[in-house]
């Protein structure tokens, strides 16, 4: 082929090679991951995040705020004052970064969900509940409530991760595959920031998270 005679081919194909990339470029910066949880509600009204194909239903809230308490794993006044420290801290990266008060982080009075938090210590040691964890369950009335654990994390750092993350499944998002984002599969501690500075809320979880909860009303 002469490329000289051919030069509109040669037009053409540097076209699709920059539509190639700003799709890439796109693609990467809007992002779109699974969003909510799936979840099929047992008869004792407990939650199964493991729903056959085609059934279940998003896993989203009636009310907002979502209205947590924390209770200290050890029952230290200790052990509570850096757990409510903590997940105020977290709470405000989900509240901010999407702009409405998701969760509202209280110490007395009507409670939709509960953090356990233990406090970290060396790697190594090792309990039955050590971790993060979430469950959600539905009473007779259908009203759902959730449980989160986060307790005895290796360090201080990586329990505020650990707690971020836990409280994005508490809301009921799922995993997703940005590894800057709180829903990560994996959890890391690879970073000098004291506070996860350079976390982001996915653009796809905040206007979701937005849409679906945009008429709600704050109890």
């Amino acid at each position: 082929m002469n490329w000289k005679k051919n030069w509109w081919m040669v037009a053409i194909l540097a076209a699709l090679a920059v539509a190639a990339a700003v799709v890439l470029v796109l693609g990467i910066a809007t992002h779109s991951e699974p969003g909510f949880l799936r979840v099929c509600w047992r008869s004792d009204g407990s939650a199964n995040y493991d729903c056959p194909e085609g059934t279940g239903r998003d896993l989203v809230w009636d009310r907002l705020p979502i209205r947590v308490q924390v209770r200290a794993h050890d029952g230290s006044p200790g052990s509570y004052r850096a757990g409510l420290r903590m997940v105020r801290e977290a709470a405000e990266v989900w509240n901010d970064q999407v702009g409405m008060e998701l969760i509202s982080v209280i110490e007395s009075g009507p409670t939709d969900a509960v953090v356990v938090w233990g406090a970290p210590f060396d790697v190594g040691a090792s309990l039955t509940e050590d971790g993060g964890w979430v469950t959600h369950e539905t009473d007779h009335e259908g009203r759902m409530t959730a449980r989160v654990g986060v307790i005895h994390v290796a360090t201080i750092r990586l329990a505020y991760l650990v707690t971020v993350h836990e409280l994005g499944h508490l809301i009921g998002l799922a995993h997703d595959d940005f590894e800057s984002s709180p829903m990560y599969g994996s959890v890391r501690d690879d970073t000098g920031d004291d506070w996860m500075g350079f976390t982001r809320v996915t653009d796809a979880d905040r206007d979701l998270l937005r849409r679906t909860y945009q008429s709600s009303t704050t109890e």
